[in-house]
């Protein structure tokens, strides 16, 4: 397990949060290996990418924000259960977790975790990406107490932005891409639900691939073996 915990100087100038190093997963523990990961809630464009991942046969993770689980979206949400997608906790609300309590931080995370008890009848692994990436020492230990496992990222194609164009997308993955190789790197790739993601996802899963990347679920991802 000591593989997986990276010991990350992260920096979020824009959260104003200071320099704090802390364990937390940002690759896989094998070179060569690729996981998708998208990020906040069911939207139009889910199924959309549920087609896509399922035509590829490819196991990604959905870090869903808890306000967001409704009767209209759980159908969603229980089809990517049942093809076998990871689902992580992103919060209820979207709140930075270092400027919450400990009261307002617990309730964020274990009401959104509860949210996901229909989908099974054995509790899902826990797994929590915070939102923005803000988190610090204090929100660190009170996750991992919770038996959480922080994980962020390495690639970002910031798809989040409204301004970026699905050309503008695809040219980001691959400028970050580029700068990698499978013979030392893995990637833990930060995307969204969004209609120009779902535009460009198989023409990224395939370049993946071309470039001799393994796309796991995040479970294979984070496994020491």
């Amino acid at each position: 397990m000591t593989r997986l915990c990276l010991f990350l100087c992260i920096t979020l100038v824009i959260m104003g949060n200071t320099c704090a190093p802390f364990a937390v997963v940002s690759t896989c523990t094998q070179a060569g290996q690729a996981t998708l990961t998208f990020d906040d809630g069911i939207t139009n464009s889910t199924s959309r990418i549920l087609d896509v991942l399922n035509s590829f046969n490819v196991k990604a993770t959905f870090f869903l924000i808890g306000e967001t689980l409704t009767s209209k979206t759980f159908p969603v949400l229980k089809r990517a259960y049942d093809s076998g997608h990871t689902i992580g906790n992103h919060t209820w609300s979207h709140r930075s977790l270092p400027k919450l309590n400990t009261l307002d931080l617990k309730n964020e995370i274990l009401t959104t975790q509860n949210g996901f008890l229909p989908l099974s009848q054995t509790p899902i692994k826990k797994y929590i990406r915070p939102p923005y990436g803000a988190i610090n020492y204090t929100s660190y230990k009170l996750l991992t107490a919770e038996g959480f496992t922080v994980v962020l990222w390495n690639i970002d194609l910031k798809d989040w932005m409204g301004h970026r164009s699905r050309d503008q997308l695809w040219a980001s993955f691959q400028r970050q891409l580029v700068m990698t190789t499978p013979l030392k790197d893995s990637l833990i790739i930060l995307l969204h639900s969004k209609e120009k993601t779902a535009d460009i996802l198989p023409d990224l899963i395939f370049t993946l691939r071309a470039n001799d990347y393994q796309i796991v679920s995040l479970e294979k991802c984070l496994s020491p073996t």
